[in-house]
């Protein structure tokens, strides 16, 4: 549901399958409300729960900057300052826990300084040309760097042991193998992998040193919901969804059924 002035105030899921094992769900629904200050910033979610039990809640500083976030258990997270973007420069969490933040001038992302208990740890980005991020490095001085193809998709990562992982992929950007080597260029990893034509895995081939090749097979929905998996001894696991997409039932290889339910806001109940 929409506002006069444009805002969602309501989101109501709806299931609509028809099926009654585990238990029968169809008919059952889910509203999220959304009320907006006078700037029409958005001001408090609430959840599907009856009452005010998972409503999360944010205030705003003068700029229209996100100011406070609580939580649905009254945990507080403040920004307490950001740049002349708009991005937050300096975070507290619950626990007091404060994260600094800086920036280049293009507005990507430089450093994560936290600091809890008085002691900081430092994580650094650095990025190529076109924006990719080429290298992290972490406070205790160990890193991962990144390459990318001409489709800037991701095919190499480097590690400051000399570890090596390599990723060909298909015209879809899915990995088709992976192959991880350590700084003596032995391989300690390879797989192969096959997409549906929809980017969906469907069957994975590999091992680790020392380990027999090992294939799994993968099966989903139509709305992408794994629902099959088999294993490499051809043991079969099945997984039944509703039509909110929640795990409902697990099928293992002896053909045991456990079944799952939910409540209103997804949490499992027996």
């Amino acid at each position: 549901m929409w506002s006069t002035a444009g805002t969602l105030t309501s989101r109501t899921q709806t299931d609509t399958t028809t099926h009654t094992v585990p238990y029968a769900t169809s008919g059952q629904t889910r509203t999220w409300t959304y009320d907006y200050g006078t700037a029409g910033l958005l001001t408090s979610v609430n959840g599907p729960l009856a009452g005010t039990g998972d409503t999360v809640s944010y205030t705003y500083d003068t700029a229209g900057y996100v100011q406070t976030i609580t939580n649905e258990v009254g945990q507080v997270t403040t920004v307490n300052t950001v740049n002349n973007r708009g991005q937050p420069t300096l975070v507290t969490d619950p626990n007091g826990v404060k994260t600094a933040l800086s920036y280049d001038p293009l507005g990507r992302l430089l450093t994560v300084t936290v600091d809890s208990l008085g002691t900081a740890s430092v994580t650094t980005m650095t990025y190529d040309g076109i924006g990719q991020i080429t290298k992290i490095t972490q406070a205790d001085g160990s890193w991962q760097s990144f390459t990318y193809d001409n489709a800037r998709r991701l095919t190499t990562v480097t590690n400051n042991v000399g570890e090596t992982t390599n990723y060909v992929r298909d015209a879809m950007g899915g990995a088709t193998s992976i192959t991880r080597k350590k700084a003596d260029a032995s391989t300690t990893f390879a797989r192969t992998q096959t997409f549906d034509e929809l980017g969906r895995l469907l069957k994975a081939i590999g091992a680790g040193t020392g380990s027999a090749s090992s294939t799994w097979g993968f099966g989903y929905d139509k709305t992408d919901n794994l629902v099959a998996v088999t294993d490499p001894r051809s043991n079969l696991y099945n997984y039944g969804f509703d039509a909110l997409n929640r795990l409902i039932s697990e099928t293992n290889e002896d053909s045991d059924v456990v079944q799952v339910a939910r409540n209103g806001v997804d949490a499992i109940t027996s």
